[in-house]
């Protein structure tokens, strides 16, 4: 009995049924600090077995550093990137600025599924109004990196208020610290506290929480196993490729890792 969307010809083509890719979305680091949690998260997922690609859509792509404009513009039929082999903590980054403006207004993810489906994990890194315009459709929680201090505590919430009014999503913030210091692990819960009260008073939502001290190998571990949790699918209908086209993936040249 042949499932529906299935046939026999699939094995000959060598194309199994079409997989949810799943994704994780994290907006704009807001300093170098949480920049680098972004790098060490990576790492951690990869250390947990998710080979992740990261969309960086606050690089902008050019002729010396192609990107995800120019998967876009490709053959659909030619070889998809695939996981930078070596050491698993190298990761694949790909300039994404350009390409992200380029996604289509309806299931606006969708295209990345035959891109990347040779990840485990295809993290979105780009500005929230971006974010709250390409996650509506998808049950994702966005991640938001926080920078200490009035101000810092001030963006914060605006990045939940845009992602809930105008995406409908929930999100989660993470106060970053450095060591172990009692004062600064202290005004991190109490920024956590804050933008969790105001959420609640005024949005209504009940607003996810972390602090992560970036030297701290468990704490990383604990925002990369989160992020898991909180990452939405990109579904793909199944399509038929040409009878001779070749379906390995192999990593694209321009795929760099940090």
């Amino acid at each position: 009995m042949l499932e529906r969307g299935m046939h026999q010809g699939m094995g000959l083509l060598h194309r199994a049924p079409a997989e949810a890719l799943r994704f994780a979305a994290v907006g704009s680091a807001p300093d170098a600090l949480g920049l680098q949690v972004l790098w060490l998260l990576c790492e951690q997922l990869q250390r947990l077995g998710y080979p992740t690609i990261v969309l960086d859509g606050c690089a902008v792509e050019s002729t010396h550093a192609p990107g995800l404009e120019q998967l876009l513009e490709q053959d659909s039929w030619r070889a998809p990137p695939g996981p930078l082999h070596g050491d698993g903590a190298c990761v694949a980054v790909l300039p994404a600025a350009r390409g992200l403006l380029r996604l289509p207004d309806t299931a606006p993810l969708a295209p990345l599924h035959p891109l990347f489906r040779a990840y485990a994990l295809v993290l979105l890194h780009a500005p929230v109004h971006q974010l709250a315009e390409l996650l509506p459709q998808h049950t994702s929680v966005p991640l938001i990196l926080t920078t200490p201090g009035t101000t810092g505590t001030q963006q914060a919430y605006r990045h939940i208020k845009q992602l809930a009014v105008q995406a409908g999503l929930s999100s989660q913030v993470c106060a970053l610290v450095r060591g172990d210091s009692p004062a600064q692990q202290r005004q991190a819960r109490t920024q956590i506290a804050t933008l969790q009260r105001c959420a609640a008073d005024y949005l209504g939502l009940a607003q996810q929480g972390l602090v992560v001290d970036a030297d701290n190998p468990q704490d990383l571990q604990r925002m990369a196993l989160q992020l898991l949790e909180n990452a939405g699918t990109i579904e793909e209908a199944v399509a038929m490729p040409p009878l001779y086209a070749s379906l390995a993936p192999a990593t694209a040249p321009f795929v760099r890792s940090h």
